[in-house]
């Protein structure tokens, strides 16, 4: 299985308050294998 994931610019809070911004990520592709049990990541690359 392959999927393309990305991410957003957002803002992050942390327990103290503190608030920081994180910037987008990059897309990439994972591919997924199946093995007997569980699924594992095989691959990981940038789109």
């Amino acid at each position: 299985m392959r999927i393309r994931q990305s991410q957003p610019p957002s803002t992050r809070t942390g327990a103290d308050g503190t608030v920081r911004t994180v910037p987008a990520q990059s897309a990439r592709e994972v591919v997924l294998v199946l093995v007997p049990d569980p699924w594992r990541v095989a691959e990981v690359r940038a789109a």
